[in-house]
């Protein structure tokens, strides 16, 4: 066996030896970097606030106003009080007075005329008076009295105003007068 001896190998390193790398960085100075923000200004922002002013607020409260309550008292207003006395007037209290009048006493002369007669003659004279005597006081009859509404509590025609004890109205309508009639009796005509 034959082994062919190589000679060693030889290994050459060549570094080639630049010069110091001169590293020139040039920079570009940019001039200092103005920052220009430019901001629309923008007039200052009118916030208009509209408010939709309502009308206040009407509360309107409708009460139906019903109207007064009317309480109708309703009275029956009577009349006034016509008390009419209606006296019955009776014809005034009629006293006759009979007066039975006797007849005359008779007498009764007989006389003898001499050489005359020889008859007897009798006189008799006979007399009867009936004298009626009638006192009226008063009239004897009186219409019923007419109500008259026109003055209040005065008597209407034709009824009694006044008398004694009497306690009725002694005032009358208007169209008649009160008139005396005796102490106890006065009426309307």
């Amino acid at each position: 066996t034959t082994k062919a001896v190589l000679p060693p190998k030889i290994t050459t390193t060549t570094k080639a030896v630049l010069p110091p790398k001169n590293v020139t960085t040039t920079k570009a100075v940019l001039p200092p970097k103005i920052t220009t923000t430019t901001k629309a200004v923008l007039p200052p922002k009118n916030v208009t606030t509209t408010k939709a002013v309502l009308p206040p607020k009407i509360t309107t409260t409708t009460k139906a106003v019903l109207p007064p309550k009317i309480t109708t008292t309703t009275k029956a207003v009577l009349p006034p009080k016509i008390t009419t006395t209606t006296k019955a007037v009776l014809p005034p209290k009629i006293t006759t007075t009979t007066k039975a009048v006797l007849p005359p006493k008779i007498t009764t002369t007989t006389k003898a005329l001499p050489g005359v007669c020889s008859s007897t003659v009798i006189v008799t004279s006979t007399k009867y008076v009936t004298i009626t005597v009638t006192e009226q006081t008063g009239p004897t009859q009186a219409p019923n009295p007419v109500p008259n509404p026109g003055n209040g509590n005065c008597a209407g025609k034709w009824a009694q105003c006044g008398g004694k004890n009497f306690n009725g109205p002694t005032c009358c309508q208007q169209g008649s007068t009160c008139q005396y009639v005796n102490e106890y009796y006065s009426q309307c005509i």
